[in-house]
């Protein structure tokens, strides 16, 4: 709705820029979920939870470059160079 209405969409995962948002910032979901298999594992093969350390997810930056050109956006190198995915 956001591409229809030329409006830049920003959301918090890679899924929706890959449908045609402009740009996420956010968790790496497959990241996310082998640690909680990591910590499921340990938990069933008897660790306590209070021995597990903390876990720490950094954001990532996707860019959808098609959607930035639609919306006759240009993104600076900068921006660019910190994108973790720059989608053509």
């Amino acid at each position: 709705m956001a591409t229809r209405h030329g409006l830049p969409g920003l959301f918090h995962s890679r899924g929706f820029v890959v449908g045609g948002g402009l740009a996420s910032f956010g968790a790496n979901m497959y990241e996310t979920f082998r640690q909680v298999a990591g910590y499921v594992d340990r938990i069933l093969s008897g660790t306590r939870v209070s021995e597990l350390p903390f876990q720490r997810q950094h954001g990532e930056l996707v860019v959808n470059m098609k959607a930035a050109r639609e919306l006759g956006i240009q993104l600076s190198h900068t921006f660019l160079a910190r994108a973790a995915e720059v989608i053509e």
